[in-house]
């Protein structure tokens, strides 16, 4: 054989096996979009009001979809809170790595601290994909829902909660969301902050019936039918509308579920 064709034989399989390996690289994996603060059901990243570790604190929910590639066997999830001046991320450190789970509840986090996200997908061959897009969120502190009375008529039921934020961080909307017993979301209010001082006193909210006074509403128009319902507050700010979603929040809080009972 020639020493030209060994070259072209070379250059044939140096090329292929490029192209090979670059097929090999699995795709990105996706965050699940994130919902509306005012939507029923609630997804993508958000506060969640569990939190293991730190019992009076909320944790960071993160979900993603399943890689479609079938030999997928591990995501890495890598975390920051350090950014340089411009506010880019920096210094990314693995969190965790699992092999099934496409939901994570991120304990280590602190309230007020802005935490960057982002996932890699691996394969059995050992390869993996590029960083998934980098998300972000921020945690309040958690408010206190009060429970008012035991048991209390749909026509007067009013909300109760304390809320104490501090400087920049006081929340420009709140959200309530009430669930039947079984845990189906029936009825959502977006509302402005009806206490700018957040100064920790008790603050009320009377249930809107057709959300005639919410900003953004969802469910249910009649009052609550007799019956056992949970429901929870969320204080939080929503995206700036230029570098961010006007239509969702990037930094809440949520409180505990509380147990209200509709009388007739």
């Amino acid at each position: 054989m020639t020493k030209l064709k060994l070259i072209f034989l070379c250059i044939i399989y140096c090329g292929c096996s490029e192209i090979t390996e670059k097929q090999d690289i699995p795709s990105p994996p996706v965050w699940v979009e994130k919902s509306r603060p005012e939507d029923l059901d609630e997804r993508g990243i958000d506060a969640h009001n569990v939190n293991l570790i730190y019992p009076n604190n909320n944790s960071i929910k993160l979900t993603w979809h399943s890689n479609p590639a079938e030999d997928i066997w591990k995501y890495h999830l890598y975390r920051t809170a350090v950014v340089d001046v411009e506010n880019n991320p920096l210094y990314f450190s693995s969190i965790l790595t699992t092999e099934n789970d496409t939901l994570f509840y991120d304990e280590e986090v602190g309230n007020y601290i802005e935490y960057y996200y982002y996932l890699k997908a691996e394969n059995f061959e050992g390869i993996e994909s590029n960083a998934s897009e980098t998300i972000f969120y921020t945690l309040l502190r958690k408010p206190q829902a009060i429970s008012v009375s035991d048991s209390v008529y749909s026509q007067q039921l009013q909300f109760q909660w304390i809320d104490d934020q501090s400087g920049s961080h006081i929340p420009s909307y709140y959200t309530i969301k009430v669930e039947r017993e079984s845990g189906q979301g029936i009825w959502s209010c977006l509302f402005l902050n009806p206490d700018f001082l957040n100064n920790g006193e008790f603050v009320s909210y009377l249930y809107s019936l057709n959300g005639s006074s919410c900003v953004e509403h969802n469910g249910i128009d009649d009052y609550l039918e007799p019956g056992k319902y949970y429901w929870k507050i969320k204080p939080l700010r929503l995206g700036n509308g230029i570098t961010t979603s006007a239509d969702h929040d990037v930094t809440s809080a949520e409180s505990n579920w509380v147990e209200i009972n509709i009388i007739d």
